[in-house]
């Protein structure tokens, strides 16, 4: 049976999604990261930088036993999820399963709890914007690894605190095995920060107000 590293902080709802796609990987006695992704599929978020780790991941883990099976968890609906499901279903993985879902608004939540490491996709034509997905993530007490531009990196994702942040195809697999080097030592770390964080609660925008703005806009 697949197991995670996070399980202390789970509950049952986390062998719902394990069973979904167990029996896809050759697991073995490996642990498995259960990640969740959740993308518009629009030409805005470049899918294909996910799936390109993933079978670059695949490699690595079937030549390096001390690395676990990924369980990717796919959510969201639009345009171009049939374009990119014909390009998960001809892709040849042992140590990954990739599942596509449609959840409820209960569910949704419940998912993001389980995961071990939530991904982004997001990038931002403006530069400005900050995404969503990663707030619901980190509300979920689940740290990101993000698809980098300065704004997320200055306000929302801090590079080896609560995430990671990359560029490219080849660093978030890079990135990937770094937290999971050392019996996850790196991503569990981030799990025990992201936790800390909810637990002391975020700086309110009033308090932020004051603190930053007043001064500057008000003068006194």
């Amino acid at each position: 049976r697949i197991t995670s590293k996070s399980a202390g902080r789970r509950n049952n709802h986390s062998k719902r999604w394990q069973n979904a796609v167990a029996d896809q990987v050759d697991h073995g006695k490996r642990e498995a990261l259960l990640m969740v992704s959740s993308t518009s599929w629009t030409p805005d978020e470049d899918f294909s930088i996910l799936l390109d780790a993933m079978v670059r991941y695949d490699g690595r883990a079937a030549s390096h036993a001390a690395l676990p099976c990924v369980l990717l968890f796919v959510t969201g609906k639009g345009p171009l999820k049939e374009y990119y499901l014909q390009k998960i279903d001809r892709l040849e993985l042992s140590h990954v399963a990739i599942r596509t879902v449609w959840l409820e608004p209960d569910d949704y939540p419940r998912l993001l709890g389980c995961a071990d490491l939530g991904v982004s996709l997001h990038a931002s034509s403006s530069g400005v914007d900050l995404p969503m997905k990663v707030v619901d993530m980190f509300g979920a007490q689940t740290p990101v690894a993000a698809l980098g531009y300065p704004c997320l990196a200055e306000e929302m994702v801090v590079d080896g605190k609560n995430g990671v942040v990359f560029e490219s195809s080849e660093e978030l697999c890079e990135r990937l095995e770094a937290m999971l080097a050392d019996d996850w030592q790196g991503l569990r770390g981030m799990q025990r920060y992201v936790r800390g964080q909810s637990d002391r609660g975020y700086e309110r925008w009033e308090e932020a107000w004051q603190r930053v703005a007043r001064g500057v806009i008000l003068g006194g």
